[in-house]
């Protein structure tokens, strides 16, 4: 898992005024071991994220404060359904919704007990996720959606198989519907030589225009320069910066990168730039327009580790947003925003013995101008927190009032709330007592099932 961290937000104004400050709120997902890596706004004013859980998928809808993960069937993907393998999930590189609210997932995913990566694409529509069987998708890393079925997948085929080799790839911009590929590559580089290769990076689609951003690498891997590409029109001046994502903004492409003296805006369509009021250091790895700004999610390392941090900058203006304040790195990966909200995603991590990060739990973060708090994103029927404890057992009089079956558990000295979506725990059908179950945690088990005795 690749670590992706902090949080940048920044406005461009152009009205006379600036818009109210924004605030950040922290929402709870209790699901262990978790970890967000893409969101996206959906019509009904809610918010759509996906990730991982010890290699399932893991889909949460986010709305009013509250985090809901669905309860999706993990669904069966080639090549693994004909070896009878299970499916595992890598990462979720790529999320987007079409107009009739169909959504497309897409990232990287292995066999159980393999070692092989393959790219994945999943249909996400009336509360069911299907894999589509698509061969030579290769590794898809963006992906956008608009009108009836018509999505654009940005991928890269490595024509040397393994993962963490650079080998030599190709670029490809391709048309997938609900049912598969349904045209010729859009776009794509297939003249990789044995001492080089591309790494493609992001995807954008402005009017009829599509804009992909790519590296090119040499012979080491290392990238040497950076490309922005109009299908219609041809290459984009980026003038020396070199980017990693792409920004949409009054229908234009827009990057954010580094330079010497600071973090630089730069509109590829009129060829003007702009250095913004921000700490030089940043890493931009997400971008969502907020009304009148623009929301980067990004990164920047801080002893002693990964720490997030939230700036808000306009025309006029930047300011630095308090954030709740996390013990373990904490790493942002994406965010998105409608006319009321933005949301950001990702994940906490720990350091195992060997010094790997992991993901421990995943991170939502609400920004708002204003905000109506949600304690610790418990619904309102569970007010209590902080309850004291030496074992799970010390929980179960406590409400449960969280969107998902789960158990109690005792973290810390204090009684927390895990939901169970994959049946590890709750799902057995014994109602383990001393594990945290109760009747309203976890009814299928200990409603009418055998309980477990109480040690």
């Amino acid at each position: 898992m690749r670590a992706r961290a902090l949080l940048v937000v920044t406005g461009l104004l152009a009205a006379c005024s600036d818009p109210p400050p924004l605030r950040s709120q922290a929402l709870r997902l209790f699901t262990p071991g978790s970890s967000l890596q893409s969101v996206v706004a959906t019509p009904d004013g809610a918010f759509i994220a996906a990730g991982e859980a010890a290699g399932q998928l893991l889909i949460a809808r986010i709305a009013d404060g509250i985090v809901d993960p669905l309860p999706i069937a993990q669904p069966r993907v080639e090549p693994c359904a004909a070896l009878d393998l299970d499916f595992v999930v890598i990462d979720v590189e790529g999320l987007a919704f079409d107009d009739k609210g169909a959504g497309l997932i897409t990232g990287r995913g292995s066999c159980s007990g393999t070692t092989g990566v393959f790219g994945y694409a999943l249909v996400l529509e009336d509360g069911a996720v299907r894999a589509l069987d698509v061969p030579d998708l290769g590794l898809p890393v963006a992906v956008a959606c608009r009108g009836d079925r018509d999505c654009l997948v940005l991928g890269n085929a490595r024509v040397t198989p393994g993962f963490d080799t650079l080998g030599r790839s190709t670029v490809s911009v391709r048309r997938l519907d609900r049912d598969g590929f349904v045209a010729a590559p859009l776009f794509e580089i297939a003249e990789a030589s044995d001492d080089e290769g591309y790494d493609p990076l992001d995807l954008a689609r402005t009017g009829d225009d599509t804009v992909v951003l790519y590296q090119h690498l040499d012979g080491r891997g290392a990238a040497d320069s950076t490309v922005a590409l109009s299908i219609g029109r041809g290459e984009l001046d980026l003038a020396g910066l070199a980017p990693n994502r792409l920004s949409v903004e009054d229908g234009h492409a827009c990057v954010y990168a580094r330079r010497s003296t600071g973090l630089f805006r730069r509109d590829l369509v009129e060829g003007t730039e702009r250095r913004l009021d921000v700490l030089a250091d940043v890493l931009v790895r997400s971008t969502a327009r907020f009304g009148q700004r623009t929301l980067l999610a990004g990164e920047r390392s801080q002893e002693p580790g990964v720490l997030p941090f939230l700036v808000e900058a306009t025309e006029s203006s930047t300011s630095t947003l308090d954030l709740p304040r996390y013990g373990d790195p904490s790493s942002i990966a994406g965010i998105a925003a409608n006319g009321t909200e933005a949301i950001a995603v990702g994940y906490q991590t720990s350091n195992e013995a060997a010094g790997r990060p992991r993901p421990r739990s995943a991170l939502v973060l609400r920004i708002a101008s204003a905000l109506v708090d949600v304690p610790d994103g418990i619904l309102p029927d569970a007010p209590t927190q902080g309850v004291s404890c030496l074992a799970a057992e010390d929980c179960l009089d406590q409400p449960w009032g969280v969107r998902c079956d789960g158990h109690f558990a005792c973290v810390s000295g204090t009684c927390d709330r895990l939901c169970d979506l994959f049946g590890e725990a709750c799902g057995n059908g014994i109602c383990e007592a001393a594990g945290g179950e109760t009747a309203a945690s976890c009814g299928g088990d200990c409603s009418g099932s055998k309980e477990a005795p109480r040690r």
